[in-house]
């Protein structure tokens, strides 16, 4: 927080807090080093008071932690934000600020469900304030990348600019100790758009001159994860696949012919397919079939790739309805909760199809529907999806039998040739 200024006019004055008058005009970006101004905010909630200065919070350090409401991850780190307030109590004040609250919509209203939806999932109390629709704080903290952390010490003057890594205890402790921490800065290029054409007008870097291209790149440092299809009017320009890993720019190549879980898809080298890279295809009006040529013949190229089935007698799960199966879901409405952090997952009101190859996301062993019920289903799940007693007894309660069996399955293998 920025440094706060006293002066003496015949007096001395009180000593006050370390925070700056507020600006009266233009905002710049603040950094780590910089004192922060006394910012007022105008919109709070989850709190004593509809309002707040920053200044109310002295002598604490002070965590703002920049979210959305579109933002999963940001979400998932809120039980843990609320650990580290309960367990530092007075001498740590997270504050959530809603960054960008007018583009998201989100208002008060929307943020309590939010907060509350959280609490019900969660032993999280959550007695977090929350600033939104704050301009100035989007301002002296522009981000790209969220959740954006910005460290505040016991005197106002900037500790950190983080990712959420950063966020523990550890460092916590040591900033409220007074001791110097090396929080590693947080990278963000603000004009970087993954659904442009990458190294173009300085979108990453430069190259204007290209019309036509394959490309693989190391992974890109300070920039989100994203893949999809350029395209004009009704053709197809390109694909992009920025930093993600080889299986799964593979398994996006061979969507049709890999159609099932990585529980049935096998790796020759797994070191080779987890390792991360950009990868971007700019062609002339093309269709998404001959796109998906172009992108296997890459993948072959350039890594030497070969994708291809067989059969193999493997342990599975099958699922089967026993006699009467218990559950209709006539009396719920669709819902489902299988967050980790939930502490009541469940899948109410699917067809025991769509449960099992959600399921299935999760198993480190195939789930195979037998069932044959024409109904949808509602379940309760264990905390563990890969608890497989705790999904058995799930299902028995319903009506429903989880058996472990050997069978001959199809299964996928991506070999390094």
């Amino acid at each position: 927080m920025k440094k706060s200024l006293f002066f003496i006019k015949g007096i001395l004055w009180p000593v006050l807090y370390a925070f700056a008058q507020s600006p009266p005009e233009s905002i710049m970006p603040l950094a780590v080093g910089d004192y922060v101004p006394d910012i007022t905010f105008k919109n709070v909630t989850n709190y004593k008071s509809s309002t707040a200065r920053l200044s109310d919070f002295k002598g604490k350090l002070i965590l703002l932690d920049f979210w959305s409401s579109w933002c999963g991850s940001c979400l998932s780190l809120f039980p843990h934000l609320d650990s580290l307030q309960r367990k530092f109590k007075d001498e740590l004040q997270i504050i959530l600020v809603n960054t960008k609250s007018r583009i998201s919509k989100d208002d008060e209203t929307k943020i309590t469900k939010i907060l509350d939806r959280i609490r019900s999932r969660t032993d999280s109390e959550l007695n977090i304030p929350v600033v939104y629709d704050c301009e100035k704080l989007d301002e002296y903290f522009p981000c790209t990348i969220i959740p954006h952390e910005v460290w505040i010490d016991k005197n106002g003057k900037i500790a950190g600019i983080t990712d959420a890594a950063e966020v523990n205890a550890d460092n916590i402790q040591a900033l409220i100790n007074g001791r110097k921490v090396k929080l590693k800065l947080k990278k963000d290029l603000p004009d970087f758009d993954p659904a442009k054409p990458l190294f173009i007008n300085g979108n990453g870097g430069d190259g204007s001159e290209i019309l036509c291209r394959s490309l693989v790149s190391s992974a890109i440092d300070g920039v989100s994860g994203a893949t999809g299809i350029r395209r004009s009017a009704d053709k197809v320009t390109g694909f992009y696949s920025i930093n993600q890993s080889l299986l799964s720019l593979t398994r996006t190549a061979y969507n049709k012919e890999i159609p099932y879980e990585n529980n049935r898809v096998f790796v020759s080298n797994k070191a080779k397919f987890n390792k991360v890279y950009c990868y971007e295809l700019i062609l002339y009006d093309t269709t998404v079939e001959a796109m998906f040529g172009f992108l296997k013949d890459d993948l072959k190229r350039y890594f030497n790739i070969s994708v291809k089935k067989e059969k193999r007698k493997m342990r599975c799960l099958v699922l089967k309805a026993a006699l009467p199966a218990k559950n209709t879901a006539a009396d719920r409405l669709p819902d489902l909760d299988i967050e980790e952090a939930s502490l009541r997952k469940h899948i109410y009101n699917y067809p025991p199809s769509f449960v099992a190859n959600l399921l299935n996301d999760y198993s480190a062993i195939p789930i195979i529907d037998e069932t044959n019920f024409s109904k949808n289903i509602s379940i309760d799940l264990p905390f563990s999806l890969t608890d497989i007693a705790g999904l058995q007894a799930a299902f028995k309660k319903i009506g429903f039998e989880l058996k472990e069996e050997n069978r001959e399955l199809e299964v996928i293998l991506i070999k390094d040739n």
